[in-house]
Formats: structure tokens, sequence, C-alpha cells
């Protein structure tokens, strides 16, 4: 399953508009392996899904209590999830709605957050 999970990032790390920098972060993170927070609690792949009010013309963000950022709604990805069944759970955890997205799952966005809240978050990088 490792295999394939990195095949499916570096899909996204190809197919998505980001920076080239960032871009080249992302892959050499993908290169390192051990992607989910069980495998390493410092530094692994999150999901992230921007929710739009289409009346309001507004997105959604949340504050999170751990990072101390303002992120669009999402995750970490569970061992054994691809990123396109990790934001089908994380959707249903967040927001209650059994959603399935994976054929229409098409990311937008590429980032590499550094996350610097040692008393109370071990994640260092998502």
């Amino acid at each position: 399953m490792t295999k394939k999970i990195a095949e499916h990032l570096k899909k996204i790390a190809k197919s998505t508009t980001a920076e080239e920098s960032i871009r080249q972060e992302f892959i050499k993170r993908i290169n390192e392996g051990y992607f989910t927070r069980d495998e390493n609690p410092k530094t692994h792949f999150c999901v992230y899904f921007a929710a739009f009010d289409p009346q309001a013309k507004r997105v959604f963000v949340g504050h999170h209590k751990k990072s101390g950022l303002w992120l669009f709604n999402g995750g970490h990805i569970d061992e054994g999830e691809l990123p396109s069944e990790a934001l089908e759970r994380e959707i249903g955890e967040e927001w209650g709605n059994g959603i399935q997205i994976a054929n229409a799952y098409s990311p937008t966005l590429l980032t590499v957050t550094e996350i610097n809240n040692p008393t109370k978050q071990t994640c260092k990088l998502h």
C-alpha cells in the first residue's frame, strides 16, 4: 500500500498548480516515505477541503487549536488510506456528510505547512 500511496502523491504533485520550490519539497518528502502520522509523528501528509457557500460567496476556514493556524477543514491521512479516501473520511468527520468523491477528486492546491506549537502539537510539518 505504501507504494500505491507514493504513486498517488506523486501524481498529485505533478498535476496541481504550485510553486516549483513547493512541488520539489513535496516530492522530496514523498521520497522519504512514512506518509502517515502513525508512521512519522513529526512530518506526514494531510488532506484539506475548501467548503464553499455559493449563496454567500464565502469559504469556510477553522481555527486549528493545536497548530494555532487558520486552515481549511481536513486532517491526517491514516495508514492504508489514499488521499481521496482520507478526504471522504475527513468530510464525514468534520461536517457529518457521507460523500463519495473518489471519481470527482481533483486536488488543486499543494502546500507544505510548518507547525511550531510544541506545547500542543507533536507535528512539525504537514
